[in-house]
């Protein structure tokens, strides 16, 4: 599925720079998309509690950000993360990036893109995988 918004900014095409989140819930440059998967955020091998705690801190992040906007008289929320702030998320989230290694040895699988990590890697490519690995 592509994702894309009106303008110019195409999920995919973001990504491809390495994946960029906070709080593996919001991206930047798509206000109000809410990501329920677990890049950059949960590692576990029971997804639904990682469901779970994700929905659960996006319905706490939407009621402030309603909370907030009531203050002010408006009924409209508009979520989206700063650069700074995915930034910042990105450079917490990546040192446990070793956590997943081991799979840079494993055989062909969905696990490794198909072998895609078992190939050699540039400084900056790996850098990019390691966005995308929790």
């Amino acid at each position: 599925m592509s994702l894309s918004r009106p303008r110019w900014t195409n999920l995919d095409r973001k990504w491809s720079e390495g994946i960029g989140t906070l709080h593996g819930a919001f991206t930047r440059n798509f206000p109000n998309l809410i990501l329920r998967g677990t890049t950059l955020s949960v590692a576990t091998v029971n997804l639904v509690h990682a469901m779970d705690v994700t929905v659960q801190h996006v319905a706490y992040a939407l009621a402030q950000a309603f909370k907030q906007q009531a203050t002010k008289g408006k009924k409209e929320v508009l979520r989206e993360p700063t650069p700074e702030g995915e930034a910042d998320w990105v450079l917490k989230i990546m040192p446990g990036a070793y956590a997943l290694g081991g799979l840079s040895i494993c055989t062909q699988s969905y696990v490794t893109r198909e072998g895609e990590l078992t190939k050699g890697k540039s400084h900056e490519d790996e850098m990019k995988l390691a966005r995308g690995s929790i």
